[in-house]
């Protein structure tokens, strides 16, 4: 329940902040990409209490064809609006990094939910709790 809050609340926020400046091809195809190889990871690698599955080529080989297809995706897509293009404005291009972090970080997150509900047992003090650093965050 909390990770669907919280990947609630990137999208809302990414589409606010982002999809404008980037366009709405990179910035899912990223956030998804990002979130889809962290998961690979986490997997593969046992990372927060996963238990390691070891490296697998064909999910990488799927996630490797993921980022070459956004790669062509993002490169299509015009380099943004005409404040941009005259010198004003900040370049969507610059904004990749943060949107791969935050798919990263959706990936993440839903472990780190898993891991509260074990440790609190009751899901609905577990939701509570994870989502109280979002609320945090997002009312700074």
């Amino acid at each position: 329940m909390a990770s669907a809050l919280i990947l609630l609340w990137v999208a809302v926020f990414g589409g606010l902040a982002f999809i404008d400046k980037v366009g709405a091809g990179p910035f899912n195809g990223l956030t998804l990409t990002a979130n889809i190889l962290t998961s690979l990871a986490l997997d593969a690698l046992g990372l927060f209490g996963l238990p390691g599955g070891g490296f697998k080529a064909m999910p990488w080989l799927g996630g490797l064809l993921m980022a070459i297809g956004v790669s062509f995706i993002a490169r299509a897509t015009p380099d943004g609006t005409h404040e941009q293009k005259t010198g004003h404005g900040l370049n969507g291009k610059l904004l990749y990094p943060f949107i791969v972090v935050a798919g990263a970080l959706q990936a993440i997150g839903v472990v780190w939910n898993a891991q509260l509900r074990g440790a609190l047992v009751n899901p609905w003090l577990a939701a509570t709790v994870s989502f109280l650093p979002v609320v945090f965050v997002f009312v700074l």
